[in-house]
């Protein structure tokens, strides 16, 4: 793997390992049964996103603290739907950035 393939592995890595956290911690915090268990099921496929990239990239990665602090601090104040609509539109451009990676 060249620097900068590597390089993107890694920050794939990093969102994956932050994302997982951000929704386990959202699914905790939340009072809706039905939303915490969609929350879980999100996480745990972020949780396999990461372990793949892990496998590409063969070290562990630390999450980002500050997004998962923003996140959490966002969906408090503004909602669980807004901070959720933020990660979506993030999530769309990851999805992007992988297609153009595999290619």
């Amino acid at each position: 793997m060249d620097a900068q393939a590597r390089k993107y592995a890694l920050d794939a890595q990093r969102t994956e390992i932050s994302e997982y956290q951000i929704y386990k911690r959202l699914a905790r915090k939340t009072r809706n049964a039905k939303n915490a268990e969609v929350l879980n099921r999100i996480a745990e496929q972020e949780k396999q996103h990461a372990a793949y990239w892990e496998l590409k990239t063969g070290q562990q990665v630390k999450s980002d603290k500050w997004r998962l602090y923003r996140t959490l601090l966002l969906a408090r104040f503004l909602g669980l739907s807004f901070a959720l609509k933020l990660m979506e539109e993030k999530e769309g451009t990851g999805a992007d950035n992988y297609v153009r990676q595999a290619k």
